[in-house]
């Protein structure tokens, strides 16, 4: 979803991974506007999203 001022607008739907492959593609300065809705009804906002995009892009984190 996109946030901002407007009410949130569904982008896309998929797994995780393929969101955060979508988020993956975004500028970084604007995560924040992106809120991730998970199958339970949980919001996964920018600072929960940079750190999977981190712990996904670490090597060693696998």
């Amino acid at each position: 979803m996109r946030g901002g001022r407007r009410a949130p607008q569904k982008i896309a739907e998929g797994s995780l991974g393929e969101m955060m492959a979508l988020v993956a593609e975004e500028d970084p300065e604007e995560i924040w506007r992106l809120v991730i809705q998970t199958g339970d009804g949980r919001h996964l906002r920018s600072s929960e999203l940079r750190e999977l995009l981190r712990s996904s892009e670490d090597p060693s984190a696998r």
